[in-house]
Protein backbone atom coordinates (compact mmCIF):
# COMPACT_ATOMS: atom_id res chain seq x y z
CA UNK A 1 0.00 0.00 0.00
CA UNK A 2 2.95 2.47 0.73
CA UNK A 3 4.54 1.95 -2.72
CA UNK A 4 1.44 2.24 -4.46
CA UNK A 5 0.56 5.61 -2.71
CA UNK A 6 3.59 6.75 -3.00
CA UNK A 7 3.93 6.18 -6.63
CA UNK A 8 0.35 7.45 -7.38
CA UNK A 9 0.00 10.15 -5.19
CA UNK A 10 3.57 11.34 -4.12
CA UNK A 11 5.91 10.50 -7.22
CA UNK A 12 4.11 12.82 -9.75
CA UNK A 13 4.07 15.78 -7.54
CA UNK A 14 8.30 14.60 -7.27
CA UNK A 15 8.20 14.70 -11.29
CA UNK A 16 7.10 17.75 -11.97
CA UNK A 17 9.06 19.58 -9.33
CA UNK A 18 12.18 17.91 -11.21
CA UNK A 19 11.51 20.45 -14.25
CA UNK A 20 10.39 23.59 -11.61
CA UNK A 21 11.45 26.50 -13.57
CA UNK A 22 13.83 27.20 -10.52
CA UNK A 23 17.11 25.14 -10.40
CA UNK A 24 17.59 25.21 -6.99
CA UNK A 25 14.14 23.64 -6.47
CA UNK A 26 15.17 20.98 -9.53
CA UNK A 27 18.53 20.21 -7.64
CA UNK A 28 17.04 19.75 -3.88
CA UNK A 29 14.57 17.27 -4.92
CA UNK A 30 16.47 15.53 -7.01
CA UNK A 31 18.73 14.80 -3.98
CA UNK A 32 16.11 14.46 -1.41
CA UNK A 33 14.78 11.83 -4.03
CA UNK A 34 17.87 10.55 -4.13
CA UNK A 35 18.01 9.89 -0.52
CA UNK A 36 14.51 8.27 -0.34
CA UNK A 37 15.82 5.79 -3.22
CA UNK A 38 18.54 4.72 -1.08
CA UNK A 39 16.40 4.60 2.49
CA UNK A 40 13.75 2.84 1.51
CA UNK A 41 13.94 2.13 -2.19
CA UNK A 42 13.88 -1.87 -1.54
CA UNK A 43 10.69 -1.28 0.19
CA UNK A 44 8.85 0.99 -1.99
CA UNK A 45 10.06 -0.26 -6.01
CA UNK A 46 10.91 -3.51 -6.81
CA UNK A 47 14.06 -4.37 -9.24
CA UNK A 48 17.19 -2.95 -7.85
CA UNK A 49 18.48 -2.77 -11.24
CA UNK A 50 16.09 -0.04 -11.96
CA UNK A 51 16.28 1.76 -8.91
CA UNK A 52 20.51 1.60 -9.61
CA UNK A 53 19.63 3.67 -12.82
CA UNK A 54 17.31 5.48 -11.26
CA UNK A 55 19.53 6.82 -8.55
CA UNK A 56 22.56 6.95 -11.36
CA UNK A 57 20.21 9.74 -13.33
CA UNK A 58 19.70 11.47 -10.22
CA UNK A 59 23.16 11.83 -9.33
CA UNK A 60 24.59 12.54 -13.01
CA UNK A 61 21.82 15.06 -14.83
CA UNK A 62 22.92 18.67 -13.65
CA UNK A 63 19.75 19.49 -12.12
CA UNK A 64 20.65 22.74 -10.98
CA UNK A 65 21.72 24.10 -14.94
CA UNK A 66 20.19 27.79 -16.00
CA UNK A 67 19.02 26.24 -19.66
CA UNK A 68 18.59 22.94 -20.60
CA UNK A 69 18.38 23.81 -24.60
CA UNK A 70 19.19 19.78 -25.08
CA UNK A 71 15.97 18.97 -23.12
CA UNK A 72 18.42 16.69 -20.80
CA UNK A 73 16.56 17.22 -17.88
CA UNK A 74 13.14 16.65 -19.15
CA UNK A 75 14.26 13.33 -20.72
CA UNK A 76 16.04 12.14 -17.51
CA UNK A 77 13.18 12.92 -15.59
CA UNK A 78 10.93 10.58 -17.83
CA UNK A 79 13.14 8.05 -17.57
CA UNK A 80 13.06 8.31 -13.73
CA UNK A 81 9.04 7.88 -14.01
CA UNK A 82 9.46 5.25 -15.89
CA UNK A 83 12.05 3.40 -13.53
CA UNK A 84 10.03 4.22 -11.04
CA UNK A 85 6.45 3.04 -12.34
CA UNK A 86 5.40 6.36 -12.04
CA UNK A 87 2.63 7.47 -14.85
CA UNK A 88 3.29 10.52 -16.91
CA UNK A 89 0.63 11.66 -19.33
CA UNK A 90 2.01 12.54 -23.36
CA UNK A 91 1.57 15.70 -22.07
CA UNK A 92 3.90 15.67 -19.08
CA UNK A 93 6.25 13.88 -20.95
CA UNK A 94 6.36 16.56 -23.60
CA UNK A 95 7.40 19.67 -20.85
CA UNK A 96 10.43 20.83 -20.41
CA UNK A 97 11.06 23.67 -17.90
CA UNK A 98 10.58 27.15 -17.83
CA UNK A 99 8.10 26.81 -20.27
CA UNK A 100 4.52 28.39 -19.83
CA UNK A 101 2.63 24.67 -19.31
CA UNK A 102 5.40 23.73 -16.66
CA UNK A 103 4.14 26.73 -14.71
CA UNK A 104 1.02 26.09 -15.57
CA UNK A 105 1.34 22.22 -14.22
CA UNK A 106 3.30 23.41 -10.80
CA UNK A 107 0.33 26.55 -10.24
CA UNK A 108 -2.91 23.20 -10.92
CA UNK A 109 -1.14 21.39 -8.85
Amino acid sequence: ETAATMRESVLPLVMTTLLNPYPRVRQYTAEQLYVKIEEDGAKLFGSQASLEDATQLLLNVVWHDEFDHQGHIAKARNQIADLLGVALSEEARQLTFGTTASRTVLNDE
